[in-house]
């Protein structure tokens, strides 16, 4: 009886762990369960995230898509502005000859400029004489008028006036700044916010050197000797300076006769003296290019994606070669 008696005690012994045990597997089995459900809507909500993830993307590519037509879009339109500009001003002021666009592209490589810097004065160099549309015809000629800035005079000098008439227009406020800088002096004696030095950007430093080069050149003054006056005057910043001195003496050393033709009509044969550029800028073709087929091709496929600039320099001895009727 005894032993029966403990063999049911350990049968009953049993039965309730068996007891804890189920009851500890069914926690686990509803847990498991919460588990799934949960795993489940957490896929769900990844699903979810990765839908909307994708979704985000095509909307940034289409975004970045927009953005870039947009920019393209602006970009013409700067271009076309600016060549409406150029075209007014020399409709209404003559061409002007190329002297001052050119040597201000020859510096700008000299002196390492970016492109961003190269484009901004690049388009200076092209509008600098838009302020004399503000001043009466026969005055236009004036130097001390045009291209000389005191604080006191600063109303009636060019550079402002250029400079209020670009900085309305869409993506040409830095190049407003730059001609309303061109009467600032390396001295701080130019205006109309007397900055001196480094304060001056320095696309308007260059820019207001190659203007006042210019100007003793019109006066009948030799280059050798416009250069050194301008070397002992404070006014101008030396590095710009030194800089044209030795273009312009390696442009005497290997001088050539050039001449400005319409791009359409360069022809096979011609030998660039200067740089094609895009009008936004960019240069197509460096100087000494000889120009043959491949290159004309290249440029007329290039003016479908924007216009050039209308105006080439070429050496005149291969012009007469290739095309002696454009003389």
């Amino acid at each position: 009886m005894q032993d029966i008696s403990e063999e049911r005690k350990k049968n009953e012994a049993l039965q309730g762990e068996l007891a804890k045990a189920k009851q500890a597997f069914g926690k686990l089995k509803e847990k498991y369960l919460r588990l799934s459900r949960s795993l489940v809507q957490a896929q769900g909500l990844l699903e979810n995230a990765l839908e909307r993830n994708r979704l985000l993307l095509e909307e940034r590519s289409s975004l970045r898509e927009e953005v870039r037509i947009f920019r393209k879009r602006r970009r013409v339109s700067i271009e076309n502005t600016v060549s409406l500009l150029v075209f007014l001003q020399e409709l209404h002021m003559g061409e002007d000859g190329g002297f001052v666009e050119d040597l201000c592209h020859a510096l700008a490589l000299a002196l390492n400029l970016d492109k961003r810097q190269q484009w901004r004065l690049h388009q200076a160099s092209r509008l600098y004489r838009l302020g004399l549309f503000h001043v009466p015809e026969e005055h236009r000629q004036r130097v001390d008028l045009c291209y000389t800035a005191t604080a006191a005079d600063c109303m009636v000098q060019v550079p402002l006036a250029s400079a209020r008439m670009l900085e309305q227009m869409d993506g040409l406020s830095e190049v407003a700044r730059i001609l309303r800088c061109t009467g600032e002096r390396w001295d701080g004696s130019g205006g109309p916010l007397c900055l001196k030095k480094k304060a001056i950007p320095l696309e308007s430093r260059m820019l207001s050197a190659v203007l006042a080069y210019r100007a003793m050149l019109q006066e009948g003054t030799s280059s050798g000797d416009a250069l050194s006056a301008l070397g002992r005057e404070a006014a101008w910043d030396p590095e710009v300076i030194e800089a044209l001195r030795v273009f312009e003496s390696d442009s005497i050393k290997q001088k050539r006769e050039s001449l400005r033709i319409r791009i359409w009509d360069l022809e096979p044969g011609m030998k660039l003296a200067a740089p094609v550029h895009a009008r936004a800028g960019a240069m197509l073709l460096p100087e000494g290019t000889l120009v043959t087929q491949r290159h004309l091709a290249w440029l007329a496929a290039y003016s479908g994606a924007g216009p050039l600039d209308d105006m080439v320099r070429v050496y005149k001895e291969e012009l007469e070669k290739a095309g002696g009727n454009l003389l």
